[in-house]
């Protein structure tokens, strides 16, 4: 580990992009904004512990951000309810059916997108994700590409690395 890795972070001065060094983003999970509402649940059980789902253009800039709750709000109140009336006796079934339902793609369930820059100090991070209303957001390039996740939870035991200054 080189020295710049053990040097405990600093709320005030240390970037997201130090956490990204350290290995310390998590995994996201993206899809295009013309994504299918199917292709769109198989993204979400690829990693769940991702709470907000980053949504990009066909040039993979952040358009939008689908948060977990919009999901299972489309997932519940379009899917099975749709799955209950026919035919449909499993989950397999019923995304099946989401393709076709009311939310056929995720341009059309995603929020206004909001993100974490890899140039924001931790201390700017863990305000954006308190102001955004959501526990974890993309974390985006000069771009606007995502390039990883931060979770609320993942930036608190850093304030607890930090040097007490005397």
């Amino acid at each position: 580990m080189s020295p710049d890795e053990q040097r405990p972070l600093d709320r005030l001065e240390s970037r997201v992009a130090d956490l990204q060094a350290r290995g310390l983003l998590g995994p996201y999970s993206a899809v295009t904004a013309d994504t299918v509402f199917g292709n769109l649940v198989r993204a979400v059980a690829a990693q769940p512990h991702v709470r907000t789902v980053a949504v990009t253009d066909g040039d993979g800039r952040l358009v939008g951000i689908i948060p977990i709750r919009a999901f299972y709000g489309a997932l519940f109140a379009d899917v099975y309810p749709e799955a209950l009336m026919g035919e449909v006796g499993s989950v397999g079934g019923a995304l099946d059916v989401a393709d076709h339902i009311v939310h056929p793609t995720a341009g059309e369930i995603m929020l206004a997108s909001k993100s974490v820059a890899l140039a924001d100090t931790l201390h700017d991070a863990f305000i954006a994700l308190r102001r955004s209303g959501h526990t974890g957001l993309p974390v985006v390039d000069q771009g606007k590409r995502p390039v990883g996740y931060l979770d609320l939870l993942a930036i608190l035991p850093l304030w607890e690395q930090r040097p007490t200054h005397e």
